[in-house]
């Protein structure tokens, strides 16, 4: 009994060395944001650095270290987690217009700003997703914690980031929430951060393309639903459309418990 005791404190002490770490680097990260402009091109690489160095000292890994290297299963990931975002996106912008959330108006389309808009979304899906479900994953790797505990744990870790960003509100921190549980299930389906971090980064490029200006621009409409000031995502519109998002997460993780209890 003893020895059963002294190892289970020997797991919530490094639980909770990896979780303090994590918060270390993240702070870190949000320094280097508020150091160099946190929207440029400086400041989304100098996060994603620090995000990949700090996570990878924990043993976040992009791909299940038990696999051989396997270039073309890595792509199939890529495109995989790619198509995920997309479509996402693709089903969130589509309600918010149906709805009438959102007006599109065409907007003047310039290639070299959607070029660096699909840098700057792929540097900020690393830093997020090595950060946000990464670290969390692994401090609960080796836990008796379900696969639904681990997807909820990585919604609620995205959601209290929102939190600390400028003109926070409930809105946006749900639609956070989901997202993280998205993404979650992504990376434990995946066992690593490649498809997790493709969806991120499509995601985050599609909703440049649909609503801030690469393809068109988005007229929020001026009510809760719409969201107002707060942006397109900032409505109860916003949180209905990505509810989806929350019912596959909750489905699969439910299947994979029944299926595979073993699942990391």
């Amino acid at each position: 009994m003893a020895n059963k005791r002294m190892a289970r404190a020997k797991t919530s002490l490094s639980e909770f060395g990896v979780v303090a770490w994590g918060l270390g680097v993240y702070a870190a990260t949000r320094l280097a944001g508020i150091l160099l402009e946190s929207a440029s091109l400086a400041s989304m690489l100098a996060q994603a650095i620090l995000a990949e160095w700090g996570t990878g000292r924990m043993g976040v890994a992009w791909t299940n270290p038990k696999d051989s290297p396997n270039t073309t299963k890595t792509s199939r990931r890529i495109v995989l987690g790619a198509a995920f975002g997309f479509g996402a996106a693709a089903i969130t912008v589509g309600f918010l217009v149906a709805s009438r959330a959102v007006l599109l108006a065409r907007a003047n389309v310039a290639l070299a700003s959607m070029a660096l808009a699909l840098v700057t979304s792929g540097l900020e899906a690393v830093r997020s997703e090595l950060l946000f479900r990464g670290i969390i994953l692994r401090a609960l790797e080796g836990t008796r914690a379900t696969t639904l505990l681990k997807v909820i744990a990585c919604g609620i870790v995205g959601a209290a980031a929102a939190i600390g960003d400028p003109g926070a509100a409930l809105r946006p921190i749900l639609v956070e929430l989901v997202l993280g549980m998205g993404f979650g299930t992504l990376w434990i389906h995946d066992r690593g951060a490649w498809m997790a971090a493709s969806a991120h980064a499509a995601w985050l490029f599609a909703l440049g393309l649909l609503l801030k200006g690469g393809l068109f621009d988005a007229q929020v409409a001026s009510s809760s639903w719409g969201g107002g000031d707060a942006g397109a995502l900032g409505g109860s519109a916003a949180v209905v459309a990505v509810l989806p998002i929350a019912t596959a997460s909750f489905a699969w993780s439910a299947l994979a418990t029944r299926r595979a209890p073993g699942v990391r």
